[in-house]
């Protein structure tokens, strides 16, 4: 809110793949993710925008953007990173919208795009995190 008015919208772009079309999206970091809204500013609004990718989806965006724009892509780990980011910059997916059985199909008119990837990783965990702090506050987290 230091940064940006708070009557501006932010739009949280969640990737996740799936199986087949028909099957929906349990990802661990899709749960976190709506999880984690409670927490944010209420006077804000804030656009969580699922992206839902199945595997033939997947296959066709590597073939038709992804392999050409992603260097090097020599690892897997290269099309792990590179194709996610393509698929949330695009920033079509339905709106989150908690006790409503319809989907709102959303397009954000985002032309920034700041990434939270790897936190987990660098950090050892958002879960291990959120308990540290659940039981001592910042100052538990600190330690």
């Amino acid at each position: 809110d230091r940064v940006l008015p708070v009557e501006e919208e932010i739009d949280l772009i969640n990737v996740s793949f799936l199986k087949s079309s028909t099957s929906s999206a349990v990802a661990p970091d899709r749960q976190t993710g709506v999880a984690c809204l409670a927490q944010l500013n209420p006077n804000r609004r804030w656009n969580f925008v699922e992206v839902d990718t199945c595997v033939t989806e997947l296959s066709q965006v590597r073939q038709d953007s992804t392999e050409q724009l992603i260097y090097p892509l020599t690892t897997v780990m290269d099309d792990s990173i590179g194709t996610p980011l393509w698929l949330a910059a695009m920033g079509r997916g339905r709106l989150y919208q908690p006790h409503v059985t319809s989907y709102t199909h959303y397009q954000s008119n985002a032309r920034i795009l700041l990434v939270g990837m790897g936190a987990d990783e660098q950090l050892g965990g958002y879960s291990r995190h959120r308990n540290l702090f659940e039981q001592g506050g910042w100052g538990r987290l600190t330690r």
